[in-house]
């Protein structure tokens, strides 16, 4: 790494180090990704291998920083912390990705290095993908569950008692559509869902329906059909109780839920 690298991190570190001690320390998730950056920074693999990648954990960081000092919201707070981890993490699997290619290109044997090179590639790059798909996934506020990665969109994305995507929904999905296609690999299952008012039938129509929107509108943004399964569940699997305009609201969604890497999702 070249001095002036070297020389630019420092400066970086020191800039982030110094929002550190004008913030509050009253944020348990904003002082991991501190620590996390820390412990990062005291990586010589990372820190020369990887310097670009921790400069962006840095500048994510910064962000937290300045947002706790202005009182921002405690949500934009964390998210910004947990875009700092998630950098953190790909700045060390970078950095273990090229200290292990330099370690091939100086072990004996062609076939050796081969083996080498194609097992750390694969499993590197497998992992760095996942890291950097979750950060994408994250500016959508999916959430990990024991089925997978799952994007909510929400009743107010829909037009009252209809399939159609509003002009913000529509644009959800197109960036989930992007994501998806640099993950090929990954399947989508798209399940809708209601509140209990109005019929049973009824209900069940409309989840179906505004499931099928939503698997429409990513066939349209270039993701393969195949790819997709949809289901509507009605009034059925509620987050909410069905007792207040807010609650009823919450339960009136579009879940789709990502696979792994093997394109399987775990059934209800």
């Amino acid at each position: 790494m070249h001095k002036t690298a070297v020389f630019a991190l420092s400066l970086l570190s020191i800039a982030v180090l110094g929002a550190c001690s004008s913030t509050p320390p009253n944020n348990a998730r904003l002082d991991e990704a501190r620590s996390t950056y820390r412990a990062a920074q005291d990586q010589p693999q990372t820190r020369e291998l990887a310097g670009g990648e921790l400069r962006l954990a840095g500048d994510y960081l910064n962000r937290a920083n300045e947002a706790a000092i202005r009182g921002d919201k405690t949500a934009d707070i964390e998210h910004l912390a947990y875009l700092a981890r998630q950098q953190v993490a790909i700045a060390e699997e970078t950095g273990r990705e090229k200290a292990a290619e330099q370690r091939i290109s100086h072990a004996d044997g062609a076939r050796d290095k081969e083996r080498l090179a194609a097992r750390t590639q694969e499993a590197d790059a497998s992992h760095r993908q996942n890291l950097q798909l979750e950060a994408q996934l994250s500016e959508l506020k999916a959430t990990k569950t024991a089925r997978g990665l799952v994007v909510t969109i929400g009743d107010l994305l829909f037009d009252t008692d209809k399939a159609q995507l509003k002009s913000g929904g529509l644009r959800s999905v197109r960036t989930l559509a992007n994501i998806l296609k640099d993950a090929p690999q990954r399947k989508v299952q798209i399940e809708g869902f209601t509140d209990s008012t109005g019929s049973e039938s009824h209900n069940q129509e409309l989840s179906s329906r505004r499931a099928e929107a939503v698997r429409d509108a990513l066939v349209d943004a270039g993701v393969a059909s195949e790819r997709i399964g949809t289901h509507g569940y009605g009034e059925a699997y509620p987050v909410a109780g069905n007792d207040s305009a807010g609650s009823r609201q919450l339960n009136r969604r579009v879940e789709v839920i990502l696979s792994d890497d093997n394109g399987v999702i775990p059934s209800r």
